[in-house]
């Protein structure tokens, strides 16, 4: 992954689980708008992959999306994009 430093691995009831996890010390008030530049592609491609995959969910500043949920990972896609362009622009 482009952040192995969020990667976190977790073995819950003996099955593995897998977190990425953007969070934390973020630098100053444009530290946000940095990890999204950064990562922000990353991010949806991540989703785009994981999201078909069954029990995969995503946790975004309150939204959550499931790899079961009545939305498609098309339009899951759409929408983390357009959080991400978002947050960019409020951050600048």
């Amino acid at each position: 992954a482009a952040f192995p430093e969020h990667l976190e691995r977790l073995e819950i009831d003996g099955k593995p689980w897998h977190r990425l996890a953007l969070w934390g010390p973020l630098e100053g008030r444009h530290g946000l708008r940095r990890i999204l530049l950064e990562h922000g592609g990353d991010l949806v491609y991540l989703h785009r992959k994981l999201a078909r995959l069954r029990g995969a969910r995503l946790w975004l500043n309150g939204w959550r999306f499931e790899s079961d949920e009545a939305w498609t990972v098309a339009h899951q896609v759409h929408l983390v994009q357009a959080w991400i362009d978002h947050a960019t622009q409020l951050a600048s």
